[in-house]
């Protein structure tokens, strides 16, 4: 099959443009790991979705735009594509991701107390008179039982 030097220039961008979402797709990871206690074997485990993620785009962009042919100019574009984020888009991305991931977790905050807000409030409201029946009882029966020693 021939390939004009259009079609290629044309396919090289787009493997540009897919380093490029491995990328980002990279730094969703990467602040994923910041803002969470992992351990090792979940660290792990990441790193292996995030190379399964990759390969499989990498693979579905050769085979949807070039018809399962690979080039060594296709690795090239996705090695500059990479290089190109990391080099100017990283650290706004990773500040934007960072950004929407707090406005995510303050909004899980407040659903979670307006969830949960009805259930504390009736804890509060049973609490003292349940632990007053509880504990009264028995230092009333403590109580009862010496005053029964003396009698």
């Amino acid at each position: 099959m021939d390939i004009t030097t259009n079609s290629q220039a044309i396919i090289f961008l787009l493997c540009v443009l897919c380093g490029i979402v491995i990328g980002l797709v990279f730094d969703l990871f990467r602040v994923q790991r910041t803002f969470s206690n992992a351990s090792k074997t979940s660290l792990a485990m990441s790193d292996i979705i995030f190379w399964l993620i990759a390969s499989l785009l990498a693979i579905e962009f050769i085979v949807f735009f070039n018809n399962g042919v690979l080039r060594f100019f296709e690795f090239l574009g996705f090695a500059l594509g990479a290089l190109i984020y990391f080099s100017f888009l990283s650290k706004f991305f990773r500040k934007i991701i960072s950004f929407l991931l707090k406005i995510m977790n303050w909004i899980a905050i407040i659903l979670l107390r307006i969830i949960f807000f009805p259930l504390i409030l009736i804890y509060k409201i049973f609490k003292k008179p349940y632990f007053t029946v509880i504990y009264g009882f028995k230092s009333s029966s403590k109580r009862l039982s010496r005053f029964a020693k003396k009698i």
